[in-house]
């Protein structure tokens, strides 16, 4: 996107507050994720590439802002400010940091404050390991030269539910 379509979309959500300065910033996967400075506000701008299918974690724009939406209050994710998906865009609050290196209590913490989200609504995932290497039985099966190494599922016990 351009400087002057991003400034039009910051205006038309009400979130221009002056001139826009511009940053890629590192990650996003396979989408595009830019810094957006206007005035005093930090923003990020992200680009989604298209939708994604037939892998566990697809690139689902409509997904992502679900769950932003979800995940508000909860201090565990950014706040969700706008999204456009006609355009596969969504702006949400830059938030200031580092990549993970240390701190595993604190992590465990956001996890924990994570689980008090709703997950109504949302695809299921496998989590039992024979589902988990066929969901990556099927990814394979896609490739040129699959791998020939797969694990065998451990025996597990079934997971018990507590009340």
């Amino acid at each position: 996107m351009t400087e002057e379509q991003i400034t039009s979309l910051l205006q038309d959500a009400g979130l221009w507050q002056g001139p826009v300065t511009l940053r890629a910033l590192k990650g996003g996967y396979l989408n595009e994720v830019l810094l957006v400075s206007t005035g005093p506000s930090k923003l990020v701008l992200k680009r989604f590439a298209p939708e994604t299918a037939g892998t566990l974690f697809p690139n689902r724009p409509a997904d992502e802002a679900h769950a932003l939406q979800r995940l508000e209050g909860l201090e565990v994710a950014p706040r969700l400010l706008g999204f456009w998906p006609d355009a596969s865009v969504m702006i949400y609050d830059y938030v200031e940091g580092r990549p993970w290196h240390d701190g595993t209590a604190d992590v465990a913490r956001v996890l924990l404050r994570k689980e008090a989200a709703d997950p109504t609504g949302f695809r299921p995932a496998p989590w039992r390991p024979a589902d988990i290497l066929a969901e990556g039985d099927a990814l394979f099966a896609r490739c040129a030269t699959p791998p020939n190494n797969r694990p065998a599922p451990p025996d597990l016990p079934p997971r018990s539910v507590s009340p």
